[in-house]
């Protein structure tokens, strides 16, 4: 657990990661890496506050393990973004950061700066991925020698190095360029083979006469990091108990995962009657149908189920009435018993419907209970969300829904199992949390057949 305003190490046996020291030759062990022994290396980030932002700060993480496998990495932010992190060994420590619930955040911020100090002393490095005042505050209170982020106000007098945010660019590019400041003044230097880099520059592979040492030093790095950065990545600990045993999912059947759910208003959510109906396609077929949420949206999940209840019995009734379908209800009262027969049933709040399941898993998970049964699905369908992040992490297959917001800066990054639908209209993305044309075609236009259509399509080819 991670204390409050604290610090854990996150060391558990079972744990996968792509951290892989002794294999990687980047920086040589006891090495001289900015003046520093890369074994005495230690950085601090200030990860986001939002939950799919955590996510995609990920590939910036791993860079950073790349370029230096034996430096020290440590992590402040909310406790339910270091959720994220809690598997993956190679992180060295997780401050929790909930300085936002105190009478005075200003005096707390610098408590908790200066406890951070105390417990693993000043960082080396420190970067901040939030564009606001008391994060670099915080990483000032740390006493972190170099302190990097965006320029925004106030909070960049608190820092030794800052940029101009890049507009219109991937959120895991603008979270990576941050480290451009490190590869310009040489600390990367010692531990990448940039020789290699000014080739692919010399040939025009990237920008032709950029030179790390000159003015457009900056350029350079940012081409490296675009050429150099990986995929979404969260580690999962295979030594938990198996999710689908967990939930009691079958597991001869396909699992589907929905999550109507989003967070920064309503113009973000796919219709709920949408979604009921998509979960009526699949426990049709027999799948396992799971509907995620936070505690919050447990309702709108029972008000989803309750719809597809209603779509499927309409559909059997029909069925028995015009064709007198033995078989079907034979199923129907089969999957019944079957339901009985299951001490969990009631805890799961599960539906039998025909020859499938939906279950309502809202506010049933921490986040790395979430994180562990989205990897045990075999779809994932969700708004542009937190939760839709994880899942592509994770290699799930994954269709995000897309309206307002954009997908050049926000969808799955570098994902192949992730398929983005979305209406394509003039007036999108508008980034309101509102439509401001009452009409939010946006999401209307987008219909069950589509999603089902792709889903199917995106399954057939795995």
């Amino acid at each position: 657990m991670v204390e409050s305003s604290g610090v854990e190490s996150s060391c558990a046996s079972g744990v996968e990661s792509r951290r892989d020291a002794e294999s990687s030759d980047s920086v040589d062990s006891g090495g001289i890496v900015g003046g520093l022994r890369a074994n005495d290396l230690k950085i601090l980030l200030r990860l986001p506050n939002w939950l799919g932002d955590g996510v995609m700060s990920t590939p910036t993480i791993e860079l950073l393990k790349t370029l230096f496998p034996q430096a020290r990495i440590y992590l402040i932010a909310p406790r339910a973004i270091l959720e994220l992190f809690a598997m993956d060994s190679g992180i060295a420590g997780r401050f929790e950061d909930d300085t936002k619930r105190a009478k005075c955040r200003l005096l707390a911020t610098i408590k908790l700066g200066r406890k951070i100090r105390a417990s693993i002393g000043a960082c080396d490095i420190a970067i901040t991925l939030t564009n606001h005042f008391y994060s670099a505050l915080l990483l000032r209170a740390s006493g972190a020698r170099r302190r990097i982020g965006y320029v925004k106000g106030l909070g960049g007098l608190l820092l030794s190095d800052t940029l101009k945010r890049e507009k219109r660019v991937h959120q895991v590019l603008s979270y990576a360029y941050l480290l451009a400041p490190l590869v310009d003044s040489g600390e990367f230097k010692k531990g990448v083979d940039f020789g290699e880099f000014k080739k692919g520059v010399d040939s025009g592979e990237f920008d032709k006469g950029a030179d790390l040492d000159s003015g457009d030093s900056f350029a350079s790095a940012r081409a490296w990091i675009d050429k150099t950065i990986g995929g979404l990545h969260l580690a999962v600990d295979s030594s938990s108990a198996n999710v689908a045993s967990r939930a009691n999912i079958a597991h001869k059947a396909l699992r589907v995962g929905l999550n109507p759910a989003a967070a920064y208003g309503d113009a973000k959510r796919w219709l709920p009657s949408y979604f009921a109906a998509t979960a009526a396609h699949f426990a049709g077929l027999g799948a396992e149908v799971l509907i995620f949420g936070t505690k919050g949206d447990s309702e709108l999940a029972e008000s989803i189920i309750s719809e597809a209840r209603a779509i499927l019995d309409s559909s059997a009734k029909s069925q028995v009435g015009s064709k007198k379908d033995s078989q079907t209800e034979s199923k129907i009262d089969s999957a019944k018993s079957r339901a009985k027969s299951t001490p969990e049933s009631s805890a799961r709040e599960s539906h039998i419907i025909g020859t499938g399941t939906l279950i309502n898993r809202c506010g049933q998970t921490d986040i790395k209970g979430l994180i562990c049964e989205i990897n045990a699905l075999d779809i994932f369908i969700s708004n542009d969300s937190g939760p839709m992040h994880i899942a592509a992490a994770l290699g799930v297959v994954t269709i995000g829904i897309f309206g307002p917001t954009d997908a050049s800066e926000t969808m799955a990054w570098r994902a192949d199992n992730f398929a983005l639908i979305s209406a394509n209209l003039p007036c999108a993305p508008c980034k309101k949390r509102t439509c401001p044309l009452k009409h939010h075609d946006c999401m209307k236009r987008v219909t069950p057949e589509m999603v089902i259509n792709l889903a199917k399509d995106k399954l057939g080819r795995r």
